[in-house]
């Protein structure tokens, strides 16, 4: 991130106007002429007047900026939905900037998978992952953290059979591209007697950029139609919400049918490409209905 000032400047200029008289006289043969001295003419007062400029008090130029503080950021990039969890090398990890962008900040993970990015210090960074084969897999409001984070990749065939499954059509513009994002994570509510993730039941989402949300059946662990899989399970609380605009969105969990907000995450949306972003549900208990029949 850089700032970048443009400086204007003010031309003014005077426009000069000139006079000018003509010569006159008479003559003979053998008269004596009179004299000729030409009386010029006057001319109007030509000392230009200049403009006088509104005052423009001088543009000061800021002393150079401090340098950003930053601190570094361990992931390691694994294949989602793989089992056990597979880490990709050679995987391209960009951090992206306040409006979702890629900055120039890029590394290559090793063969391990492992990476160590820097990224600015005491605040949520986004990331985005590529490689060939994969789709385009983005990640928002992520610190770091002693045992180091999961940067998620996406395969192709991932990316097209989940919505698949849930019975969704990916949405495709008149050239035949895909046109719209997906996001995909789940619903947790977090014990602070253990820092333990609990999934959350009985739980719709949505986004204010439109989109189809579709949930995980608990029985086969795998995304279902609304018929099988109305809303997020107690003991499953996975979500996808594919043809999303693109765009700064707000993802929103609410219970139901009650209709209550119990958690948010803002990212952003790209077309032909997948977010893997959880929502966590706040309050001081586990917010899945007592009740919740699945």
């Amino acid at each position: 991130m850089s700032l970048k000032l443009v400086l204007g400047s003010l031309l003014i200029a005077g426009f000069l106007a000139m006079g000018c008289g003509d010569d006159g006289g008479n003559g003979g043969t053998t008269d004596v002429p009179a004299e000729t001295t030409p009386t010029p003419d006057v001319p109007a007062d030509t000392t230009p007047t200049p403009d006088t400029p509104t005052e423009t008090p001088p543009t000061e130029v800021p002393a150079d900026l401090p340098p950003v503080e930053t601190e570094p950021f361990t992931g390691t990039i694994i294949e989602f939905g793989s089992n056990p969890p597979a880490a990709i090398a050679d995987a391209d990890v960009v951090l992206l900037d306040d409006a979702g962008q890629p900055t120039a900040t890029a590394v290559k993970s090793g063969a391990d998978g492992k990476v160590t990015i820097q990224i600015p210090k005491g605040k949520p960074a986004g990331f985005k992952v590529s490689k060939a084969g994969n789709k385009n897999t983005y990640q928002f409001g992520l610190t770091p953290s002693a045992d180091g984070e999961t940067l998620w990749i996406v395969t192709e065939t991932l990316y097209n059979l989940a919505p698949a499954m849930a019975g969704l059509v990916l949405h495709k513009d008149a050239g035949g591209k895909f046109d719209k994002g997906i996001v995909a994570g789940s619903i947790y509510w977090v014990n602070p007697a253990d820092s333990k993730e609990q999934h959350v039941g009985c739980a719709k989402v949505s986004t204010d950029m439109g989109g189809d949300a579709r949930y995980f059946d608990p029985t086969t662990g795998f995304p279902a139609t609304l018929a099988k899989a109305p809303t997020t399970s107690k003991n499953l609380g996975y979500f996808l919400v594919a043809n999303i605009d693109p765009g700064k969105t707000k993802v929103t969990a609410k219970l139901d049918p009650a209709g209550t907000e119990i958690g948010s995450v803002d990212i952003y949306s790209y077309a032909d490409a997948i977010c893997i972003n959880n929502i966590y549900a706040t309050g001081a208990a586990n917010p899945t209905p007592a009740d919740c029949p699945r």
